[in-house]
């Protein structure tokens, strides 16, 4: 099951089928009803595409929706549906039943779907999520801590800047009575792309 596969499922969506046969270039499947694989003008993620000759009507129908780089979005078998970054951290914390792909952008505009392609996940435990072309694999556990201690920081004003970095203002020491171990944990964290996450979304 990949991301286009899943997405046409759970949107009832009847691909209209090409004539062209090949591999396709986002998902890296055989098809024998593809579109040609000239892409627009305006498109820059070659470097997130697969080695092949067309684009599979599947793909081709998330390729030509500007609402798959223009949204966050959740899906499963049996939805789909886009979200706000306010939203994203309790969908993040209650997922639906495998399988499913969870997406999020900083950006709103690139096809960082490409990426998130052969990562539907299995798992509610541990899973892939896709932010803009990077893809984060998630422990749900670990997810949840970084939240409670990233809302306790952020409650004692230190600033997300200062907690995704991991280099803290002089008031902000202050502010977490130099406590060593914290501070070495937040330095730890600066580099961790989870971490990043969920600092964003909190």
């Amino acid at each position: 099951m990949n991301l286009s596969k899943l997405i046409v499922k759970a949107r009832n969506i009847v691909p209209q089928l090409g004539k062209l046969q090949g591999y396709c270039i986002f998902c890296g499947e055989y098809s024998n009803h593809g579109y040609s694989a000239k892409l627009k003008t305006n498109f820059t993620a070659y470097p997130y595409l697969q080695q092949g000759e067309i684009i599979c009507p599947n793909c081709f129908e998330l390729y030509n929706n500007s609402e798959y780089r223009k949204n966050m979005f959740l899906v499963s078998k049996s939805e789909f549906r886009t979200f706000k970054r306010e939203e994203g951290k309790a969908i993040l914390l209650n997922l639906p039943i495998p399988p499913f792909a969870l997406y999020f952008t900083r950006t709103w505009k690139k096809q960082g779907w490409i990426t998130l392609m052969q990562k539907v996940s299995f798992s509610k435990t541990n899973f892939f999520v896709g932010l803009d072309y990077e893809v984060i694999l998630v422990n749900s556990l670990r997810a949840k801590e970084n939240f409670q201690l990233i809302e306790n920081l952020l409650e004692k004003k230190i600033s997300k800047t200062e907690l995704k970095t991991g280099q803290l203002k002089v008031k902000s020491f202050e502010r977490l009575d130099m406590d060593l171990e914290l501070l070495n944990r937040l330095q730890l964290f600066s580099g961790d792309p989870l971490w990043g996450l969920c600092v964003f979304l909190n």
